[in-house]
């Protein structure tokens, strides 16, 4: 009997799955050989398409594709065209952010989708502002991208230094740490 029609047989359907509540009790379709003998992540992967037939990505099956921007991710989209489809409002555990549904503009034409979070004086307050003043949750093209405002602060204080107070403070020995804000490049 082939793995795959081991898997079949012993997970069925959900709907034939037994159940009890909300938990599915299925037995494995591996056998403790199958499972010890897994070394790489290349094994697993090889096991998983020889039992279910393939492999499923959970950002596409489950998920929507959008993809959580890192500040790299952030600063290679200065500059690049934005649509902004749509954004809430979220309170965090520290505070208030915006969560924004982002499709770039790549150069071959294709297109990226971003989750972009953000909270604090940048983005979050010009779409914030944005939103009071139109009521809109959504629909914004940005035709440069992002910009970003670098700065030090003082890691003592906790204050955004100006260039002249962070020179000030490296010949003082004090010590800082770099910070950064994006915003929309408004400009056309």
């Amino acid at each position: 009997m082939r793995k795959s029609d081991k898997a079949a047989e012993q997970t069925g359907t959900a709907e034939e799955a037994n159940t009890t509540g909300e938990v599915m009790a299925v037995p494995s379709a591996f056998s403790r050989e199958d499972l010890g003998n897994i070394a790489s992540w290349d094994d697993a992967v090889r096991l998983a398409i020889d039992v279910y037939g393939g492999v499923l990505v959970a950002d596409t099956e489950i998920g929507d594709g959008f993809k959580k921007a890192t500040e790299d991710d952030q600063r290679r989209l200065i500059g690049v065209p934005l649509f902004f489809l749509e954004w809430t409002f979220r309170a965090g555990d520290f505070t208030d952010y915006v969560s924004i549904r982002a499709i770039s503009q790549g150069a071959d034409g294709k297109s990226t989708k971003w989750l972009i979070n953000d909270g604090g004086t940048g983005i979050y307050q010009e779409l914030k502002d944005f939103t009071k003043k139109t009521g809109r949750f959504g629909g914004l093209l940005v035709r440069n991208g992002l910009r970003v405002s670098d700065y030090h602060v003082d890691k003592e204080t906790g204050q955004v230094l100006s260039k002249n107070e962070y020179q000030e403070a490296l010949g003082d020995g004090r010590k800082t740490f770099p910070g950064y804000t994006f915003y929309l490049d408004t400009s056309a």
